[in-house]
């Protein structure tokens, strides 16, 4: 077999040691820097904030972005706000191509891998029907993505419940395993996270896990966790 010539080899330390140091640029940190290199200007000509033919930031919203990073105390909580603003608005503009078709085949919204909108009513959230009939409903099409911002903030806060209630009844099942549990219940102490946000650190870990594990039912389950995540 012929060895790889020194050259390629080479080649490929240094992509290796690009892509770990971030030197490959993940699109949404090219997205966010130019969000924040044009947020001025925005403010200034009342247009959406567009790139390469995407618009990140409606119009309609610009003001509020730069009130929110007027605010921030530093550039990291600014990047972090331009990320979630860009990341909603394109889960608005999918549900908006997507919801009408998925309301007649009765049929949930998927984009990127989350379902953003159920087939049926669920957790509270309305299904694609009724959100379907919210929308349509609405007079302009800012009344439109006001609606959908709004879902959109009750089906995050729904998914952090659930990212913890699944994380914690996996620590119990494994921590249930004969032999095994005992050793992995000592290794098994990591945070749970939800899109890069701590939700329950791993100093809470031991105390959460021992009240939800006892807790009657999956009712008290998810009551408990509310309650974790609310401060309470």
């Amino acid at each position: 077999m012929k060895k790889p010539s020194g050259k390629y080899v080479v080649s490929l330390f240094v992509l290796t040691i690009l892509s770990v140091s971030g030197c490959v640029t993940d699109p949404i940190i090219q997205q966010t820097d130019h969000v924040l290199s044009n947020i001025d200007s925005a403010v200034t000509s009342t247009n959406d904030i567009e790139y390469q033919n995407s618009v990140l930031i409606n119009a309609h919203e610009v003001n509020y972005l730069a009130d929110d990073l007027n605010n921030a105390e530093n550039r990291t909580e600014q990047e972090s706000l331009v990320k979630n603003y860009i990341t909603i608005n394109q889960r608005i503009s999918c549900i908006e191509d997507n919801i009408e078709n998925s309301s007649t085949d009765k049929t949930s919204v998927e984009c990127q891998g989350d379902k953003l909108v159920s087939s049926v009513d669920q957790d509270g959230l309305p299904g694609v029907i009724a959100l379907y009939d919210r929308v349509s409903g609405a007079e302009t099409a800012h009344n439109k993505r006001q609606i959908l911002r709004t879902y959109l903030k009750d089906w995050e806060y729904v998914q952090r419940i659930v990212r913890v209630e699944k994380s914690l009844d996996q620590n119990k099942r494994t921590h249930e395993i004969i032999l095994l549990g005992g050793l992995l219940k000592k290794i098994h102490k990591f945070p749970i996270m939800y899109e890069g946000e701590i939700l329950v650190p791993t100093a809470d870990m031991e105390n959460l896990m021992q009240d939800f594990v006892t807790s009657a039912n999956k009712k008290d389950q998810r009551n408990l966790v509310i309650r974790y995540l609310n401060g309470g």
